[in-house]
């Protein structure tokens, strides 16, 4: 499959900007926790800059994350296919996304549906050829340049990002959890 051009980059807002939509939304909620706020913004800012740039990255190679993700479990499936439950299930999406996925995936010729007599509202999906070829190029460079970007920080920092995920996840967890006022 032909790499797709490189999309624009996303534009990143700089600290101005950041701080001028703060100080605005500080203005108009006075009880605001104004730190937890900021930091809770920062972390939000950050994840967002981080799939922004895994996107453009996949984009070289025709896909968006939630493709990658499928190609991914199907490439390290134990007998190279996987159900659609399962595929949601591993990636953590619904069943109606993975089902668009998969779709997207067998009309590009990435993918295919296996017969299952037994099961016919589950057929299980694999790899094509051309997905198989995709997948051996896509993941060395991806976790390639994973792995290069955190070489780039010291042991103690990279040990650092180790412990701040466990409280990034957790501040996910959190959040799911509030209920709206």
């Amino acid at each position: 499959m032909p790499r797709s051009r490189r999309s624009p980059p996303h534009p990143n807002p700089n600290e101005a900007n950041r701080r001028e939509t703060l100080d605005w939304i500080f203005q108009s909620t006075p009880d605001l926790n104004v730190n937890d706020a900021e930091l809770g913004a920062l972390l939000f800012a950050g994840s967002g800059q981080l799939v922004r740039t895994v996107e453009d990255h996949l984009h070289r190679y025709g896909l968006s994350p939630g493709r990658f993700a499928v190609l991914l479990a199907l490439g390290s499936a134990p007998g190279g296919q996987r159900t659609p439950s399962a595929l949601a299930e591993r990636i953590a999406v619904s069943r109606p996304t993975v089902t668009g996925i998969v779709d997207g995936l067998v009309n590009a010729g990435l993918a295919r549906r296996c017969a299952d007599p037994t099961n016919r509202r589950n057929q299980p999906v694999a790899l094509t050829e051309e997905g198989q070829r995709l997948i051996e190029e896509t993941v060395p460079d991806h976790f390639r340049r994973l792995a290069a970007a955190v070489g780039r920080f010291s042991p103690a920092e990279r040990e650092t990002l180790r412990q701040a995920m466990g409280l990034i996840n957790r501040f996910g967890d959190f959040l799911l959890e509030e209920k709206a006022p």
